[in-house]
């Protein structure tokens, strides 16, 4: 029987095509982790409940994320559109089925968020937004704390006119989450607000 290749020679792979940087920090556990320009990534692979071969990857923004970390880094997540996961390698097949699901997958993903401004719009959106092959994961459970992460991030880049986008959908009412519970999006993002600016060390007016 052909013996399944690991998470870190996958990411090796990943490496040696230039799909993750050779300056990235990897880990046992399937995880790349690298900064460019103004954001930080990190990209994970991962075994699916079938046993398949899945990724995700996380983009944050490396300013301010690191005092958030607790927060989840003012981060969004960019998966397949649609399920692109394949049969877990073993050392009996091709690399190149392995390369060109990096290259589909964690080497378009990388340059979904175009920079910090791109982050802020993402962040504030009500719903998934799509791209190509791509979408982001952005629970409406967490529009709140998303509204005031991107109000933080608007106001660091001094990007006025989105600031004002977001303070309208802060003041839009009452959410409807799929389970049938209502959240008051203002109280919500106020709690939210308090959090962010103890960490931050700063206030976080909204």
């Amino acid at each position: 029987m052909a013996k399944q290749i690991s998470v870190g020679h996958i990411l090796k792979i990943g490496m040696a095509i230039g799909v993750i940087p050779e300056a990235a920090t990897v880990d046992r556990k399937g995880r790349a982790m690298w900064s460019s320009d103004e954001l930080a990534l990190v990209a994970m692979l991962e075994r699916r409940p079938d046993g398949r071969l899945g990724w995700h990857i996380f983009v944050g923004d490396l300013k301010l994320g690191p005092a958030l970390s607790s927060f989840g880094s003012l981060t969004v997540a960019i998966d397949p559109a649609v399920d692109d996961a394949i049969d877990w390698p073993t050392t009996n097949e091709s690399v190149e089925s392995v390369e060109q699901f990096l290259r589909d997958g964690i080497g378009i993903a990388r340059g979904f968020v175009v920079d910090r401004l791109d982050l802020a719009q993402l962040l504030a959106s009500e719903l998934n937004v799509r791209r190509g092959s791509l979408t982001t994961w952005l629970p409406l459970a967490n529009y709140p704390a998303r509204l005031v992460q991107a109000l933080i991030l608007a106001r660091d880049l001094g990007a006025t006119e989105l600031e004002a986008e977001i303070q309208e959908k802060l003041g839009s009412g009452t959410l409807l989450l799929p389970g049938g519970q209502e959240v008051d999006v203002a109280r919500s993002a106020k709690r939210w607000a308090k959090q962010y600016a103890k960490a931050l060390g700063r206030e976080v007016l909204v």
